[in-house]
């Protein structure tokens, strides 16, 4: 099991109050699971996903990663240790060093696992013949178009067979066939390199390819499908 998430409570200072963003979530995600969260603006999506890859401190319930790793109360290294070594994250707006190339950008994750160069460059040229961008090797990401930013956003999130990617509601920007196209890149990706895959839409057409869907109001998941 991936994710064991039991209880798991996130509230934030809001004046002289306490503002709930996660409310009792509980919720598992097994290994190659492809898990869709969904729901309004507000409704918790963005901060579960931040709270699932680390990147927010948890200090209310339980979260077992890997069934062995228990992330509540890591401090910050800890936190930052579980996202170089295991995690990826994809959001709606890509985030890169625009003046690096393509195999600059897909080195970085790499370079933070214990493997050899030879495998460094194999596996960037796997993951580019994969999402059909092996020509832009060398482009700078400033030459990019949006939808080829995505695609090595992915790219970069699932390279180094990470046991988990979020993808934050990455279809927000995307045209109704770019946003179909991309989910199923997402879903080729995460069979091929392993781990499971969490990514939040509010949009109904963007759920067939999960087997989990879960639907959230408030802080709260409210209903799990399959």
């Amino acid at each position: 099991m991936i994710v064991q998430a039991s209880n798991l409570t996130k509230k934030i200072p809001d004046g002289s109050f306490q503002r709930t963003l996660l409310d009792d979530i509980n919720l598992t995600i097994q290994e190659n699971e492809i898990v869709a969260l969904v729901g309004t603006s507000g409704a918790g999506k963005t901060a579960l996903l931040r709270v699932l890859s680390c990147l927010e401190v948890i200090h209310d319930g339980e979260y077992t990663f890997n069934s062995s790793l228990h992330i509540v109360n890591l401090p910050e290294s800890g936190l930052a240790n579980m996202r170089r070594l295991y995690m990826g994250f994809i959001g709606f707006e890509p985030e890169f060093i625009d003046n690096m190339s393509v195999k600059e950008c897909l080195d970085m994750p790499l370079s933070a696992i214990d493997i050899s160069y030879k495998e460094r460059k194999n596996r960037i040229i796997d993951i580019l013949e994969l999402i059909g961008l092996t020509s832009k090797l060398n482009n700078s990401i400033s030459s990019l178009q949006y939808y080829e930013r995505m695609y090595i956003s992915a790219a970069r999130a699932f390279i180094k067979r990470p046991l988990l990617v979020v993808a934050d509601n990455p279809c927000k920007q995307l045209h109704t066939s770019e946003a179909l196209a991309f989910l199923e890149l997402l879903t080729t990706l995460s069979r091929e390199y392993g781990g499971a895959l969490v990514y939040s839409t509010y949009d109904p057409a963007h759920l067939k390819k999960a087997n989990k869907i879960v639907y959230m109001k408030d802080g709260k998941i409210i209903k799990i499908a399959s």
